[in-house]
This record gives C-alpha cells, sequence and structure tokens, in this order.
C-alpha cells in the first residue's frame, strides 16, 4: 500500500510490494526453524554473547581461528542434489560462536556438482552457464553453516605449517564474508541468549550451507543450501547493469525424494498479521514518524526471532511486546537482492522466550525518517523507498490508520 501527498492532481502510479528472492530466504526460514535436522549435538560455550546486539555482532564479524588452519585432502561435503569436494588446499574454520563452528575458507583445488533435477531448471542452468549440469573446478570458497560441517571435515584435516601466513593473507576477506548471513544465523543462534524458558543447549536447526566459490571458468558464483525454505537449493551470481548490482538466480529447486522416502510436506505459515494499527505524522517534502502496533498469531510456536521489511530510510527508536521494550536489530540489505533495490533492509525482532502455539502477540514499532521522494508535479510519495511500515509475509489483515500532514495537500492511497 503506497501513500502519496499531491498539491495538485498528477497522474497517479500505484506501487506493489514484492518480496526479494533473498529475503524469502530469510522470512521463510523463520518459520520452520524447529523441524528435524541432522547433526551432532555441540555445547554453546558459557561465553556466548548475552545479548541479541552482541549476539549479531559476533555472527557478522566472525574471524578465522589461526590455531585452526589445515591442510585439507580428500574431503567432501554433501547435500540432495548437491557435492562439494575438496581434492587438496588449504581450509581455515572460524572462531567458535557459542561454542558452535559455524564457517570455514579454503583455498586450493575443489570441485562443485549440483544437478538439477528437471528440464526447466537445467534449462534456466544453461542459460546462465552453458551447462545442464553445473559441474565446475573451483580454486577459493569461503561457506557459512549452522551444523556439523565441520565435524564431518575433521578426518581429512592435517596441521598446516603454513598457518600464520593463511591467516595474516585472507583473515580480511573471511571476516568480510560473514556478514551476507548474519542475520540468517541470528534466528537459529538466538535460541542460545539468555531465557526464562528452560535452556536447549543441544537445540540443532534445519540445515544450512552457504558457499561464495571462485570458479575455474564463472568466475564468483554462490550456491546456498537451506532446508527451512521450500526451494532450499540454489546457485547464482552477482551482476553489475547499467552501474546497477543484480543477483542472478541460475537455478532454485526442492531435490526429489530418495527412492521410498515420503513425499516432503507442504507448510503453511507458521505466523501471521492479524491487524496493522498506524498513526502516521507527514512532514513534507521527505519526512515521515510513525507508530505501528501489530497483532501477529502463532499457528505453531517455537521462533525467537521474527524478521520483518521496512524501508532504509526509515530508523526504528523502540519495539515494544506489550508494555515491555524488546530487543532488535536493524540490518541493511545486502548489495545486488532486489530487496537492496526496492529499498528495503531487514529488522530482526528478538523476543525474550520462545514464542507459543496458538500465541497472540502484540507489537508496537515506534519509527521516522526521510522516506517520502518527490516525483515531480507537486506529488511526494514513498513507492521507491521501500515499505513504510513493519511487515512480512504475505496475508488477510485489517488496517487502522490515521494520518496527519500539513494544511494545503492531499492524502491519496493505491491499493
Amino acid at each position: 500500500m503506497t501513500k502519496v501527498l499531491v498539491r495538485q492532481r498528477p497522474k497517479l502510479h500505484s506501487w506493489q510490494p514484492m518480496a526479494s528472492f533473498m529475503a524469502r530466504l530469510v522470512l521463510l526460514a523463520i518459520a520452520c526453524w524447529a523441524a528435524p535436522a541432522a547433526g551432532h549435538a555441540q555445547t554453546p560455550a558459557d561465553h556466548c554473547p548475552a545479548t541479541a546486539a552482541d549476539l549479531y555482532t559476533r555472527l557478522r564479524t566472525v574471524p578465522m581461528d589461526p590455531a585452526r588452519v589445515y591442510h585439507v585432502r580428500g574431503a567432501s561435503i554433501h547435500r540432495p542434489s548437491l557435492d562439494l569436494t575438496f581434492d587438496d588446499g588449504t581450509l581455515a574454520l572460524t572462531e567458535d560462536v557459542c561454542g558452535r563452528t559455524t564457517g570455514a575458507f579454503f583455498v586450493g583445488e575443489g570441485e562443485i556438482l549440483l544437478q538439477p533435477p528437471n528440464r526447466v531448471e537445467r534449462a534456466s542452468l544453461t542459460l546462465f552457464t552453458g551447462m545442464a549440469i553445473l559441474e565446475e573446478q573451483f580454486t577459493s570458497g569461503y561457506l557459512r553453516f549452522n551444523d556439523d560441517t565441520a565435524e564431518l571435515l575433521q578426518p581429512f584435516l592435517s596441521p598446516a605449517p603454513e598457518g600464520g601466513d593463511f591467516h595474516r593473507q585472507w583473515q580480511e576477506t573471511m571476516t568480510k564474508l560473514a556478514e551476507f548471513d548474519s542475520i540468517r544465523l541470528l534466528i537459529d543462534f538466538s535460541h542460545f541468549l539468555p531465557s526464562k524458558g528452560a535452556e536447549d543447549h543441544d537445540r540443532k536447526f534445519p540445515s544450512l550451507l552457504h558457499a561464495h566459490l571462485v570458479g575455474a571458468k564463472l568466475g564468483g558464483f554462490e550456491v546456498f543450501w537451506d532446508a527451512a525454505i521450500a526451494e532450499p537449493l540454489w546457485a547464482g551470481k552477482p551482476q553489475v547493469t547499467d552501474g546497477l548490482d543484480f543477483f542472478d538466480i541460475w537455478t532454485s529447486f526442492l531435490p526429489p525424494a530418495p527412492s521410498g522416502a515420503p513425499a516432503p510436506v507442504t507448510r503453511t505459515s507458521e505466523l501471521s498479521i492479524s491487524s496493522f494499527r498506524i498513526r502516521a505524522s507527514v512532514d513534507p517534502p521527505t519526512r515521515l514518524q510513525a507508530s505501528a502496533d501489530l497483532e501477529i498469531r502463532v499457528r505453531n510456536g517455537g521462533q525467537r526471532t521474527l524478521i520483518f521489511e521496512l524501508s532504509r530510510y526509515l530508523k526504528i527508536d523502540s519495539v515494544q511486546m506489550g508494555a515491555r521494550p524488546v530487543d532488535f536489530i536493524q540490518n541493511p540489505a545486502i548489495e545486488g537482492t532486489q530487496l537492496r533495490r526496492k529499498g528495503n533492509d531487514l529488522v530482526a525482532v528478538v523476543f525474550p522466550s520462545d514464542l507459543k502455539s496458538a500465541q497472540e502477540l502484540k507489537l508496537s514499532f515506534h519509527y521516522a525518517g526521510d522516506v517520502l521522494s518527490d516525483a515531480g508535479n507537486g506529488l511526494l510519495y514513498v513507492g521507491e523507498r521501500g515499505i513504510w511500515y513493519p511487515n512480512f509475509g504475505l496475508s488477510h489483515a485489517q488496517f487502522d490508520m490515521v494520518f496527519q500532514y500539513p494544511a494545503g495537500w492531499t492524502l491519496l492511497a493505491t491499493g
């Protein structure tokens, strides 16, 4: 829904929000974090960050561990329809976060094999890469994961005498790449924050693997596996066109179930927003200040963190659940995503404890910023600067909205 202010009667242009592919990966993941996941349980360390802000900072800046630089030979990582092989090279692990290893950096000789399951996906992959099956040698790769991947690699690792040089050469690169998956990992690792409920240090999460690879022929590209979303496997490449950053999705799909395995269950939305109560004050030509009360229904609980979209030009002052403030992280969108081009950032709201099934809660957001833009002929609108109220997903909801604006202006709405 777009709100515009006009001085005279212009030609109106409608704008309809469309969730970006990258945003959907994060937003969908919040709905099914508790799905069964394979992996060896680990115990988070006592020094796990105590606040959401500290945990998020740790996840987005986690460095290479100089004591864990290895020579690797003959190791592999397998996911349905995806195999990564590390034939020979050097591999370094990140420092732990809450007692768990979440990343690795590799330089050497490796190979990826990704096999789309049908003609449509193979045709899409061929269009971008010239290959119906992605089989590519790579010379380096940064991996981010939330499971026991590091433990599975251990039998193929041996001490690397050049570990100090490797650390100095690649530490800065590794830390920068950590930012990409910080919000997604926060959804999982927020369960380790202090809570009034019973602590579950052995909690397992739907498997996540994000690989940034440099291929011999394809250059830099990415492969993503997230068992928490409907199409868990995708591959693509960042591009720049006419000075704008884009991300080309080569293929995305749900791998076929193994022979004899039950068909995957179609998941319905675990949460929905049933109503919005918005009170907004508009100060032309650019500024909007607002409060938004959201009533949220939880069908299936277990979530500790919810992700919302909001224009990057609007900064949140506070988020409350009832009368109590709750932690939140306002995270800039990744360059090249449609979310970024659309003008939105992600907002992670972290609750004091896990949400319960059938729970109904009220969240209140207070925010302000220079979100209005001038379309000419006396028309101001927010369409090109992102969504102006916090929201997630698509669901029917009731809206109760009141706007204050100066005399001499007219408020119009589309949608």
